[in-house]
């Protein structure tokens, strides 16, 4: 394990990364963005009425 990241208060559901950027889903309805490099929580993003199951990123 080389970094473990904290913050969701609930199961983690889905995540994906891309180049520097972890994006996590969680049932506690949140997504939040992370610097995989420091472990950091960039943004979190609220709104979902249920857990985040699936997400999907978009190329540039």
């Amino acid at each position: 394990c080389l970094r473990t990241l904290v913050g969701h208060t609930g199961g983690v559901w889905s995540s994906q990364m891309r180049d520097n950027i972890i994006i996590s889903g969680s049932t506690d309805r949140t997504l939040k963005v992370w610097n995989a490099e420091t472990g950091e929580c960039i943004h979190t993003l609220y709104g979902h009425t249920s857990t985040v199951r699936c997400m999907h990123l978009h190329e540039k």
